[in-house]
């Protein structure tokens, strides 16, 4: 079950965040406890990131098992696998992906005439 309820809140992520679903589909948590996952990433940069958006996945996670008091935690481990191989994005994919995230990173984009 563990699986199929990440994949589906990533799929959500896509949605609404291509970036950050870049970064979450190369990992995959534990679980650690009966209503606890444990989520290793890389870097503390990709920790704070999901942090972001971590409330909105447990209570995902608590809608898809009807109730239930998820908790994720996370810790950085330099040595952390990854379950997938993060592929290149095409450059002008990640730019546009960029503006949509980031308004003040499009304004940036704008200012100095870089295209998609």
């Amino acid at each position: 079950m563990l699986p199929e309820a990440w994949q589906e809140f990533l799929g959500f992520v896509q949605k609404h965040k291509q970036l950050l679903h870049a970064m979450l589909k190369g990992y995959t948590p534990s679980v650690c406890g009966d209503n606890e996952w444990l989520l290793t990433f890389r870097d503390e940069m990709e920790a704070k990131r999901f942090g972001e958006v971590l409330p909105n996945a447990e209570n995902f996670l608590r809608l898809k098992f009807k109730g239930r008091e998820i908790k994720i935690r996370t810790q950085v481990e330099a040595a952390a696998e990854r379950t997938m191989e993060l592929r290149s994005m095409p450059e002008a994919e990640y730019i546009k992906a960029l503006r949509k995230e980031n308004p003040a990173f499009a304004q940036l984009l704008n200012h100095y005439g870089i295209e998609d």
